[in-house]
């Protein structure tokens, strides 16, 4: 501790409540648990924030097509908005689809973030062995996450890799087509 020019130091000792009975191997399985959700939490933010990438170069390459001439780019920019859709439903396996009502609403559908937030409640909630519902529970998780993974994984690819290729065979010059204007 410092409080002005004065410094002090001590190790101190941080104990578990003294009225709860709790062991070592409890404590390391709530750890360990915690600390492997932390883990698939950062994959899946860099998931997500490759998604989102993906979905705002599509959309500036959508954008840019449509400028530059519409009707020689329309496959082009049928494909961007196909790409840009297939992305917002990765996404929503994520996160879930916006839902555009007002006020407290419920989303029916199952996304791996709240699965892993469910997981996540139960397992550092409790004190104690982790129980079969903790396990069933980050289970559930891992499964869900796995498909959204392959799915993930499976359309970089094949749809975005095509995608790609399609798009970086085009030429766009910066330059626009020009008049020789004559004095008469």
């Amino acid at each position: 501790m410092t409080f002005g020019t004065a410094v002090s130091e001590q190790d101190i000792t941080v104990s578990f409540d003294p009225r709860l009975e709790i062991s070592q191997d409890a404590i390391h399985q709530k750890y360990d648990a915690s600390k492997e959700l932390e883990g698939y939490q950062a994959k899946i933010a860099a998931m997500v924030k490759q998604l989102v990438e993906s979905k705002n170069t599509a959309t500036t390459l959508k954008v840019k097509l449509e400028k530059e001439d519409a009707k020689k780019y329309k496959s082009e920019i049928t494909t961007s908005k196909e790409i840009i859709k297939k992305v917002d439903g990765l996404i929503a396996m994520y996160l879930g689809t916006i839902d555009k009502r007002q006020g407290i609403t419920r989303n029916p559908e199952v996304t791996v973030n709240q699965r892993l937030g469910l997981a996540s409640r139960y397992i550092r909630s409790r004190f104690g062995e982790q129980t079969d519902t903790e396990k069933t529970l980050m289970n559930q998780f891992k499964e869900t996450f796995k498909k959204t993974v392959s799915k993930t994984n499976s359309f970089f690819k094949e749809d975005w890799f095509a995608y790609m290729a399609s798009i970086e065979k085009i030429e766009i010059s910066p330059f626009k087509d020009f008049k020789i204007f004559t004095t008469n």
